[in-house]
């Protein structure tokens, strides 16, 4: 026996028992050992001689009891190994997940990475909170986890939403601005009036105006008026220089979407519910990822989609990933139908848009700005 550890150590060794732990395809997974068998539990070996005195040879039903121990050990361990390769199944699962999202819509690549880790830390924040209405409250590890798998994965919906959706700029559909020039260029050329080709030069003016993704004047919403009314000619004859779809893009009140294209992006946030109800979640710590992706875009007020969920059907999980996801959504720079925003200019509407009005849970916003919750996610996106 090699006595160098009991010689550096001052230690006697008498007595060895050691069994393999093995795995359920008897492959051996690690070792169980026993030294110095003492005639009682609670006696303390004081000293070498001590110990040669005292120690005895462990004996057969020892072994066995150990056998039975290395078994059960060697199960756990599997049963431990299994989880952790379970673990990070799930979480290349989110990642591959993740990249199909932003393979689709480019234009906010790392935005689900950027709403999870501000979700996060908004929980690690409740979490260091030891007095007030948030006292009483703590995410446990899995519950982060949980928050972490959802804001994830919360836009995976949008692989079902048509791909043109995602980077539409402009009110008009691409290409038809270039089309409705066209139409002006042939009215100018077919007047010889230079007070009407003045306005007709004028007017495509205010349609290039109109087609930015903004609240539309009520000047130019009378001049689109008249120009419904206005016609150029082609082989075919008189035609409208607006038809009746175009005109109905240039009247979109706020944003780039029509009502239809809306209801379709707003599509996604179901889809996501239906893609992620199919995954066994139910087997995992992780049971609620559906249901909180489900409800990022639900209002406390009631106002918000699909379903229209208002209060305390709300639960501060998805509270949390609301925020989060609204504050990314304004501050981003790589939205094509939208410049990004200081961030005091977000939290301003954060507080005035949605907090005054009911939208987002007050007291969870107070601790998003109190705390600073988005400094470290802002600093890694401009770095």
């Amino acid at each position: 026996m090699n006595r160098s550890f009991d010689d550096a150590n001052g230690y006697r060794t008498m007595s060895v028992l050691a069994v393999p732990m093995r795995d359920h395809k008897d492959a051996i997974v690690g070792v169980i050992m026993l030294i110095n068998r003492k005639p009682d539990f609670h006696l303390v070996l004081t000293s070498t001689a001590h110990t040669e005195e005292v120690v005895e040879p462990f004996s057969p039903r020892d072994e066995h009891l150990l056998h039975s121990l290395a078994s059960q050990a060697g199960v756990a361990l599997e049963n431990k190994a299994l989880l952790d390769s379970i673990q990070e199944l799930f979480e290349q699962f989110v990642r591959a997940s993740v990249k199909a999202i932003e393979v689709r819509d480019k234009s906010t690549q790392g935005h689900s990475s950027r709403v999870a880790e501000l979700t996060v830390r908004q929980a690690e924040a409740v979490n260091a909170v030891s007095s007030g209405i948030f006292a009483d409250q703590h995410f446990d590890v899995d519950q982060i986890r949980e928050m972490r798998y959802a804001s994830l994965l919360h836009d995976f919906g949008k692989v079902a939403v048509p791909e043109y959706i995602f980077g539409k700029a402009k009110k008009l559909p691409d290409g038809r601005l270039d089309t409705i020039r066209l139409r002006f260029l042939l009215a100018i050329e077919q007047t010889s009036d230079e007070r009407r080709r003045a306005a007709l030069r004028e007017l495509l003016s205010t349609v290039e105006n109109a087609n930015e993704p903004r609240v539309v004047p009520v000047e130019i919403g009378d001049a689109l008026a008249a120009l419904a009314r206005m016609t150029y000619r082609d082989l075919e004859g008189e035609r409208p220089l607006l038809d009746e779809a175009e005109l109905d893009f240039l009247h979109i009140a706020r944003g780039s979407l029509s009502g239809e294209e809306r209801r379709k992006m707003e599509q996604h946030v179901t889809q996501s519910f239906y893609f992620l109800r199919e995954i066994p979640w139910k087997k995992t710590p992780w049971q609620q990822v559906p249901e909180m992706a489900y409800g990022h875009h639900e209002h406390l007020d009631g106002t918000g989609y699909p379903r229209g969920l208002k209060g305390a059907q709300i639960v501060p999980q998805v509270r949390m990933l609301t925020i989060s996801d609204i504050f990314d959504a304004l501050t981003a720079n790589d939205r094509p139908y939208k410049p990004a925003i200081s961030v005091e200019r977000a939290l301003d509407i954060l507080v005035d848009e949605f907090a005054n009005r009911g939208k987002v849970d007050r007291d969870l916003l107070d601790l998003f700005i109190a705390k600073r919750v988005y400094e470290p996610v802002l600093a890694a996106r401009s770095a």
